[in-house]
């Protein structure tokens, strides 16, 4: 029973983690980006500019990695605990899906510093998801030590 409750908390963290990445990108990026234009077509478009008028007083506090950088980073740490919550016990297909999903999100980004993928290169998106690598591997040690200790109670 605890090991659902710890699984659920990972895909709560990942959600939250995705959501907060979106949340950047909606009140500080260029409203050139594709997802404004979508907005535009919803009808959402004039909310998410007044929201980001109210917030704009933030640029100046945070350097400009945290609206750059952090979203992808967040969005790349989400999705590995989500991945992790679910192929739970899978711990091949667990291997593969989060392999192929951190080759496609640093291919990605080294794609772009080769111009084969549309955006800018930025080392500062590397180095910040490669910091969440260490957090990510942490958590899943601890569930499989918490695992190991329940099945031998």
């Amino acid at each position: 029973m605890k090991r659902k409750h710890n699984m659920s908390l990972n895909l709560i963290i990942g959600i939250i983690s995705i959501i907060v990445g979106c949340i950047i990108y909606i009140l500080w990026r260029e409203t050139n980006l594709l997802m404004f234009s979508w907005f535009e077509r919803t009808g959402f478009f004039s909310l998410f500019l007044n929201f980001r008028k109210s917030f704009k007083i933030f640029l100046n506090l945070f350097p400009k990695w945290f609206f750059f950088s952090l979203p992808l980073a967040l969005w790349y740490f989400g999705g590995i605990l989500i991945f992790s919550h679910i192929w739970d016990k899978y711990y091949f297909e667990k291997f593969c899906w989060i392999f192929i999903f951190s080759i496609i999100t640093f291919g990605s980004e080294f794609g772009q510093l080769f111009n084969l993928v549309p955006g800018t290169y930025d080392s500062n998106d590397i180095y910040l998801m490669l910091f969440f690598i260490p957090i990510i591997m942490l958590i899943n040690i601890k569930q499989i030590i918490k695992e190991s200790l329940n099945e031998k109670n």
